[in-house]
């Protein structure tokens, strides 16, 4: 009796290179496009790789980064569901955690400004945390969020050392030094 040879499954579950098998071929397929067709399709080529997606770290599910969204429902003061299912996280700010002063605060003013909207999302070099939440600027009408419940003094500006700056750093420091002289929110 002839036994059927085994075929090999890989589980890509447990595999650390998952989405080098996804973003190699494809920046390989990019850079050599880009060389044939000079710099015409350069904008694309930028939307393509800076939007492409990933396999989450910890969901294992395919991970998008869409460039808007309505946001669905509130997690907190800088975390949000988005319609599509995904969970966003703020970009550049920490806010108060349940329990703490001015959680709610935070919380309230989020809901205010963001549910149910649609918002512009602006991704700065990290797209995603270990949590498999999408890391972006939410934007409305020209206004960052971030930005703005900082300047509140609902969240404060956040960047890890060892990191590079942020793209909105600058006018984050700023505001969250005037919140500080003016002793708005967390800084009362």
């Amino acid at each position: 009796m002839n036994a059927m040879p085994r075929q090999k499954v890989h589980n890509w579950s447990n595999n650390p290179l998952k989405n080098k098998f996804i973003v190699i071929p494809t920046a390989l397929l990019i850079g050599l496009s880009t060389l044939a067709v000079g710099t015409k399709y350069a904008p694309q080529i930028k939307q393509a790789v800076t939007h492409a997606p990933i396999f989450g770290q910890r969901s294992q599910t395919l991970m998008t980064f869409p460039d808007e969204a309505v946001v669905a429902s509130i997690v907190d003061g800088d975390t949000v569901y988005l319609r599509n299912g995904q969970k966003l996280r703020y970009m550049g700010i920490n806010c108060p955690e349940k329990g703490q002063s001015y959680y709610q605060e935070a919380l309230k003013e989020n809901k205010k400004l963001v549910e149910g909207k649609k918002v512009k999302l602006e991704y700065d070099g990290y797209r995603f945390d270990k949590y498999d939440r999408i890391l972006a600027y939410p934007i409305i009408s020209g206004k960052n969020i971030s930005i703005e419940l900082v300047r509140q003094g609902l969240c404060l500006f956040a960047n890890y050392d060892g990191r590079k700056p942020l793209i909105y750093q600058d006018q984050l420091i700023k505001v969250q030094e005037e919140a500080k002289n003016k002793k708005l929110g967390v800084w009362k």
